[in-house]
């Protein structure tokens, strides 16, 4: 039983439609992730979230460095292997405590306005992508805290 399900569902699907060029990464937020050491510096530079979001603006820092910087296509850059997923929901970052019950919503919601955040600075406000999303775009500029947890309790029922 994954407590977080509708919360992940929603993230996914924001991601994929205002971050596309993160398609085929399908776990933004794994621990593992390979770059070459030399490159490091000048892919880290570039991220500026330190949030919930932080694994998927080095991941996209690193896509840009890579395809702009080095040539490498997208399809090039990225493997995914197969992966067997434990996680132990009590020491997640993402659960709720006695003390802050609505933690797992504000992460999410951070994670969400960080997704509109990287929209804004990495998807060409003019392109096909961006003009797709407007809707979406909109629609979650006006998730604050108690909208954001009411529609996901709502799509939990």
């Amino acid at each position: 039983d994954q407590p977080n399900m509708m919360k992940i569902v929603f993230r996914h699907y924001q991601r994929v439609r205002l971050l596309p060029m993160l398609t085929g990464i399908y776990d933004t937020q794994c621990a593992f992730k390979c770059f070459k050491l030399k490159h490091i510096p000048e892919i880290i530079e570039q991220v500026k979230s330190m949030g919930p979001d932080f694994d998927m603006e080095l991941l996209l820092c690193a896509l840009k460095f890579y395809q702009q910087k080095k040539g490498v296509p997208q399809a090039k850059l990225c493997k995914v292997y197969p992966t067997l997923f434990t996680e132990d929901f009590a020491e997640s970052n993402f659960m709720a405590t006695s003390a802050d019950p609505d933690k797992p919503f504000k992460t999410y919601v951070d994670m969400t306005k960080g997704i509109l955040q990287m929209h804004e600075r990495y998807v060409d406000a003019g392109s096909k992508e961006a003009k797709d999303a407007e809707p979406l775009v909109e629609f979650c500029k006006t998730l604050d805290l108690p909208r954001y947890k009411a529609m996901i309790q709502k799509l939990e029922k």
